[in-house]
């Protein structure tokens, strides 16, 4: 199978992968879950009138969360503003890999090379690491384009097991637990 395309990436193709990637992940509905806790937390404190009852990882959580968000959506307008990002892309493909030529780059990958792909109704994403994707935007491809090209990434690309991300949210939850030890140790004492 062979085939090509010109790609020319807008604001909404970003965030589509952006948000398609960050809600496949687990730690979004982890943080989200202690924000509401800490929410819950600081809103009965201050019912009781007694702030010294605040427990000091809820402050952080309550603290952390929109900062981390803020870095998040200063980062997303960093990434608009990146040259190869706005640039036309010509993409083809064949049974060897894919090549990226535009102005500033000439790139001849693999199928090998990428690590993953996730697929919407908008987009196919190839991922090169854990956070970096070549986005192939459906309305980029003609309707037998986008069922060849999809076809072929699926048959070449090799999927990653499904359990890493059960793994890393026992990580989280094992990093929360000993942090929450450690605080309410020091609080005892």
């Amino acid at each position: 199978m062979q085939g090509s395309i010109s790609v020319t990436l807008t604001k909404e193709d970003l965030v589509q992968l952006q948000l398609s990637y960050l809600f496949k992940k687990p730690y979004p509905y982890l943080l989200g879950f202690l924000y509401l806790i800490s929410i819950l937390d600081i809103v009965l404190a201050i019912a009781e009138k007694d702030l010294s009852s605040l427990n000091p990882f809820m402050v952080f959580i309550f603290i952390f969360v929109p900062l981390l968000a803020f870095f998040l959506i200063k980062a997303h307008k960093n990434n608009l503003k990146n040259r190869l990002v706005n640039e036309e892309r010509q993409y083809a493909w064949s049974d060897e890999g894919v090549v990226l030529e535009s102005d500033s780059l000439t790139v001849r990958m693999q199928w090998a090379d990428f690590t993953g792909l996730f697929a919407t109704k908008s987009a196919i994403y190839l991922m090169v690491n854990g956070v970096t994707a070549h986005i192939f935007p459906r309305r980029c491809f003609t309707d037998e384009q986008w069922s060849e090209f999809g076809q072929t990434v699926r048959s070449r690309i090799k999927q990653k097991k499904k359990l890493r991300g059960v793994r890393n949210l026992l990580i989280y939850v094992f990093i929360f637990i000993v942090t929450v030890g450690i605080i309410q140790y020091f609080n005892v004492s």
